[in-house]
């Protein structure tokens, strides 16, 4: 099933900052996954990890499959002396679903959401994800076009703990503990054949599982692995004190044509309403704004 089908709409909460720079440079940005606000979530796939390749392997002691999963963490994301095979970014979404079209959420936006943002505010732009989706494709074919250090990407649903996971999900799991499964050690002298096959696989799932405490969210993350032994197109902005790198996705493809509308969080400043519509009108975005009313005042 594609994203779309089970999400018409995608929201995409951000500050004043990422409002204007997405909407005055018509692209999304994706953040590299350290430098999000929990950096720890790829760690947390790690016992989930184990579970599936013991359950692909017979008579490989836990022990020799939690050494396996930690040198294959460290050979895709860089430990001590091994390097990063690739890097990943993520932007994040929140799905709402055909059942949800009348609901107070899609209204109004989830407190969780602009708790966050804290005396900001924050912004939800509304996107209308069969656009985002064919947007997305465009852009990926102009990549590969170009010829530039892009390894993978995925759009697709978070899994989140004792949850059922989405099928797609599942089958990369499957896929991870196959190739590990054949695996006898840990040890330096292992076929890195076996690892090269989990390696994509590996990022699209680890990179997409949260706590179940999370699972009100219906977060829908896209996954953008660049390859690292060539040039990317990093950027640094400045999150929480600290430069953060991101790269934009989907720059002059019309992402803003994917906008339908942008919904300003609660705020007692009722002029940020305002000045969004003149933002959009400024990049003759046609989309409808909206303030949600949820009694909250950061």
């Amino acid at each position: 099933m594609s994203v779309s089908a089970a999400y018409p709409e995608l929201y995409h909460y951000t500050t004043a900052t990422g409002l204007n720079g997405i909407i005055a440079d018509d692209c999304i940005w994706a953040t590299h996954y350290q430098f999000l606000n929990d950096s720890s979530e790829v760690h947390r796939f790690r016992p989930e990890l184990v579970r599936r390749i013991m359950a692909h392997t017979s008579g490989m002691p836990q022990s020799n499959v939690e050494a396996l999963v930690k040198t294959m963490y460290d050979e895709l994301y860089g430990g001590g002396e091994t390097p990063a095979r690739g890097e990943a970014f993520i932007t994040s979404f929140y799905g709402i679903r055909p059942d949800q079209r009348d609901s107070y959420e899609r209204a109004h936006g989830l407190l969780s959401q602009w708790r966050g943002y804290g005396q900001g505010g924050g912004y939800a732009i509304v996107f209308d994800t069969a656009k985002l989706e064919r947007c997305l494709n465009e852009w990926l074919k102009r990549l590969s076009e170009k010829g530039l250090p892009l390894l993978d990407f995925i759009l697709g649903d978070v899994a989140y703990h004792d949850r059922p996971a989405p099928e797609e999900f599942i089958e990369k799991c499957n896929a991870i503990a196959k190739a590990l499964g054949r695996l006898k050690n840990a040890s330096a002298e292992v076929d890195r054949s076996h690892f090269v096959q989990a390696f994509k696989p590996f990022v699209s799932t680890a990179c997409r599982f949260k706590d179940e405490g999370f699972a009100e969210e219906n977060e829908v993350r896209s996954v953008t692995l660049i390859d690292v032994t060539r040039p990317p197109h990093i950027k640094l902005r400045e999150r929480s004190g600290r430069l953060a790198p991101y790269i934009e996705l989907c720059r002059g493809v019309g992402i803003r044509n994917a906008i339908t509308r942008v919904l300003v969080g609660p705020h007692p400043q009722e002029e940020r309403r305002k000045s969004v519509e003149m933002l959009l009108l400024a990049h003759g975005v046609r989309a409808g704004v909206d303030a949600s009313s949820i009694p909250y005042r950061p």
